[in-house]
């Protein structure tokens, strides 16, 4: 994932949704009518993990905070790897160890369905973009 543009919004924020057991629709700050996981990485580099329940417009955040990686650069894709094990979920920005959310223990999303959001990013030019996606069984 990578940005075409960046700011001046640096807290702006766009990522990706997993473990939904439907494909309804999802929409950042909107109730939903599935539970998941959300991913919000940030244009400053700040990266969270957060949970979602139905019918809640706000996910519930994982883990242990915010994990802090650089600021993006416009046209820079990012890759991140997600694992969903039964008990736990992690996900890590490739590039450094330390960028991870670490195995959150957690199993009750599991669902297969998945997707890519434009999250709080209203400026069209400064929306994301995806290269390349593998979905890997465990």
């Amino acid at each position: 994932m990578g940005f075409h543009a960046i700011g001046p919004n640096l807290a702006a924020h766009s990522g990706l949704y997993f473990g939904r057991a439907s494909a309804d629709t999802y929409q950042f700050g909107v109730p939903g009518t599935t539970g998941g996981y959300h991913l919000a990485m940030r244009q400053n580099g700040l990266m969270r993990l957060y949970q979602h329940f139905p019918g809640a417009a706000a996910g519930r955040a994982l883990g242990g905070g915010d994990v802090h990686t650089p600021a993006q650069k416009a046209g820079e894709p990012m890759t991140f790897e997600i694992d969903v094990t039964p008990e736990t979920v992690e996900v890590r920005r490739l590039g450094d160890p330390a960028w991870t959310t670490g195995p959150i223990p957690d199993g009750m999303h599991r669902g297969g369905h998945f997707g890519l959001s434009n999250g709080s990013v209203d400026n069209p030019a400064g929306r994301p973009f995806w290269d390349y996606l593998v979905v890997t069984e465990l």
